[in-house]
């Protein structure tokens, strides 16, 4: 047997008529069939061809001479030569695609799931596997150690065509006529129309032949599936439109992906999806925003909803870049902010906010708008000084444009004075709009908005601790959501009457709704929403004795508010998170989740939580002997307690100074606080959890009996009620829950013992 070079080569080439080059090959067989190989036939010359066609005119019997011709797909065949027998080499099974790459890859020390991954992007093409493996080499994905490679890349590492595969393919894709084509379904990504792509490759100039798709090589590269516009062409392996991919600079890249969503969107689909892979082809290009729009009307899925956030942002981006009209950037803005506010991204896009703002200020209905957006969002940061001057600026406006809006904008102002703190005001301003809004022969009549009012004035008595008063008009407001199925707002009704029910002591109830609310929420509330209902089962089982239940409960309701909620809403849950892990006795992570929700609220405003935050940090310090630090810590809560006329927050703090006092015994310090507590005490009418006012009360007045001090009223009256309270709050728990209420919260049980020990009866209402 010999090969197509070397000294056998010159005797054939050198025989000058047909006879005699015959004689020659029979005196080079001699006797045996002489086999030439031509190998890389693509490659071969003029002078070649000629060889091989003197051969196949030779007079010789098989037995003789054999001729085996290997060449790439597309090679250009004698026509002689077509006639003999073809075998077509495929590219490898599956399986003998992995045992290949565990040969090639032997010693490299390759992570399996990269090897994996290489080997199924490469198709079943050894050459296209051993050339991504060399190439890791030039990408410093192989180091190299004392003469030896081995794999020293992240594991997401993928499969690169190299410079010699790529040029392998344009060279074979020259050869089929369809090299445009080609490139733009790899350009594309993704499945399209053989008729797209032949219309795409015609208008660059470089039109495919007829049937170009099925036939070599390109048939072997491509597959046929189905798409929303009919069947489609797409790369049976990554690798190859990869390579493809790699011929096309950025600019030229876009271009043809912009006219193949041209042609895409000329030929429409009724599909939702099919348009949103036109504009994702046309994306920053002429006419992609008016696809996008269309896009926009038709989005339901929340995944389908980022990524339109993130399209519109871009669509903004490049319309900024190369100078675009004003008109459109605000169609583009006024699609974004709804867009933005239903998937909790408004605070991501501050900016565009105020650049709506500013582009609108001539269109009163849309800056009315823009206006109650950035108000919400001030208030959900914490600013609420801002917040309020962008709602009494949208009053302003609709009073002069639109009347209509003004009782909307009412209820939201009296919701960020409630918010803020300023209670008799919201409660103010809110019975109005609900006299006006409730009328129905009064020009703004509105059930809807009237349970809205109601809820917020519920909100408003409940801070008020008219208790009664609040649970009847969130009732009313639930109800008034429920007949008009007005979702997710039923799940923030269901939220205001359980914490109603549990400022009231009735935690069983609290308990039932709050669930409701879990189970509303997750199917009809926006997202993080269900986070409200989390934290106030938690702080019915931290009430109920029962802090290890409540603990995942805070993490889920602190993950979901970190995500989807404002600083405030964030800040507020870690505090319950703290005084969960404080009930724990788990100091250390007690006090990092207070100091990061302080440090969140130190940030806003006259923020009503920090006297809370300040208090639980005293706490944390007194539970670890820490007494000047707690001192200091209960001194700053009552402080803003005080300036902000939360009289019940501030007998609360002051109730822990009076134990901190006691812990040092200092009888003057205490003598002083229960003075300033009883007088206080009094003009309380009901304080949610005020059994535990009541009994510190009690303990402070004994002490001082104890130490001759002549206390300013009768210990008992306080333990008396305290034991009343606390008993009232069993009266419809379970027996488990009870039992775990009254002995498994230390104050509980020392009410109890100091009830016991006095011999006082059980209350009547018991």
């Amino acid at each position: 047997e010999h090969a197509l070079d070397g000294p056998a080569v010159a005797p054939l080439q050198e025989a000058a008529d047909t006879d005699s080059f015959a004689a020659r090959v029979d005196q080079l067989s001699q006797g045996t069939p002489l086999c030439l190989v031509f190998d890389d036939l693509q490659r071969a010359s003029a002078e070649d061809h000629d060889l091989l066609a003197a051969l196949l005119r030779l007079p010789v019997a098989p037995e003789q001479l054999q001729l085996v011709l290997i060449g790439r797909t597309g090679t250009r065949w004698q026509e002689r030569a077509a006639q003999l027998l073809t075998v077509n080499v495929p590219d490898l099974t599956s399986d003998e695609a992995f045992l290949h790459a565990a040969r090639v890859c032997e010693g490299l020390e390759m992570p399996q799931d990269v090897m994996d991954r290489f080997t199924t992007s490469a198709g079943g093409n050894p050459f296209c596997f051993e050339e991504g493996i060399l190439e890791l080499i030039h990408r410093r994905a192989l180091r190299r150690v004392y003469g030896s490679f081995f794999f020293g890349a992240p594991n997401d590492i993928d499969l690169t065509p190299s410079p010699r595969f790529v040029g392998h393919l344009l060279a074979e894709g020259r050869r089929s006529g369809a090299t445009y084509a080609l490139v733009a379904l790899a350009a594309a990504g993704r499945a399209l129309p053989r008729e797209a792509l032949t219309t795409v490759a015609e208008e660059l100039e470089d039109p495919p032949p007829a049937s170009w798709s099925t036939r070599p090589p390109a048939s072997e590269w491509l597959t046929e599936c189905d798409s929303p516009w009919g069947p489609a062409l797409d790369f049976r392996a990554a690798s190859v439109r990869n390579a493809f991919d790699a011929l096309l600079v950025a600019a030229s890249r876009r271009l043809v992906r912009a006219r193949l969503g041209a042609w895409l969107g000329s030929h429409a689909s009724s599909d939702a999806d099919a348009r949103w892979i036109g504009y994702e082809l046309m994306a920053g290009a002429p006419g992609a925003t008016e696809v996008l729009l269309q896009c926009l009307k038709e989005s339901s899925s929340t995944e389908r909803r980022e990524a339109l956030f993130a399209a519109v942002c871009h669509e903004l981006a490049e319309l900024r870049r190369g100078g675009g009209s004003e008109s459109e950037e605000v169609r583009l803005l006024w699609a974004l902010l709804p867009l933005a506010r239903k998937i909790g991204r408004l605070r991501d896009i501050r900016s565009e906010l105020d650049r709506a703002r500013v582009l609108c200020e001539d269109i009163p209905e849309k800056l009315l708008a823009i206006s109650t957006l950035l108000a919400e969002l001030d208030l959900d940061d914490g600013r609420p000084r801002e917040a309020e001057r962008s709602l009494r600026r949208a009053l302003e406006i609709a009073i002069a444009s639109d009347p209509k809006r003004k009782p909307l904008l009412g209820v939201q102002l009296g919701r960020l004075l409630q918010r803020e703190g300023r209670l008799e005001e919201a409660r103010q301003l809110l019975d109005r709009l609900l006299e006006e809004i409730d009328n129905p022969s009064g020009a703004h009549h509105n059930p809807g908005l009237a349970a809205t009012c109601r809820f917020y004035l519920g909100n408003t008595a409940l801070g008020q601790r008219r208790f009664r008063d609040a649970l009847e008009l969130h009732r009313a407001a639930l109800q008034e959501r429920q007949r008009r199925a007005l979702n997710p707002a039923i799940g923030a009704s269901l939220c205001a009457v359980a914490a109603t029910h549990r400022a009231l002591g009735e935690y069983r109830q609290g308990l039932e709704l709050f669930e409701a609310a879990r189970e509303h929420l997750l199917h009809h509330g926006r997202e993080g929403e269900v986070s409200f209902a989390l934290a106030g089962l938690a702080s019915i089982r931290s009430r109920l004795g029962q802090p290890t239940l409540a603990t995942p409960l805070l993490r889920e309701a602190v993950d979901l508010r970190a995500a989807h909620e404002g600083t405030v809403g964030e800040a507020v849950v870690r505090l319950a998170l703290a005084e969960n892990h404080l009930d724990l006795e788990q100091f250390g992570q007690a006090q990092e989740e207070a100091r990061r929700a302080h440090f969140r609220l130190s940030l806003i405003d006259q923020s009503p939580h920090l006297g809370r935050a300040e208090r639980l940090l005293g706490r944390i310090d007194l539970k670890q002997h820490h007494g000047e630090s707690a001192r200091q810590h209960f001194q700053r809560a009552c402080e803003l307690h005080r300036k902000q006329g939360q009289d019940g927050e501030l007998a609360r703090d002051l109730s822990w100074q009076l134990i901190e006092a006691q812990e040092r015994r200092a009888r003057e310090d205490v003598e002083v606080l229960v003075r300033r507590l009883t007088d206080l005490r009094e003009t309380i009418v009901q304080l949610d959890r005020g059994e535990l006012l009541d009994f510190r009360l009690y303990v402070a007045l004994d002490w001082l009996a104890e130490r001759g001090s002549e206390p300013p009223a009768p210990p008992l009256q306080y333990l008396r009620r305290a034991y009343r309270d606390l008993l009232r709050k069993t009266s419809d728990l379970e027996q488990e829950a009870r039992s775990s209420f009254l002995m498994q919260v230390p104050e509980h049980q020392l009410i109890v013992t100091a009830a016991t020990r006095h011999q006082l009866s059980l209350p009547d209402d018991v």
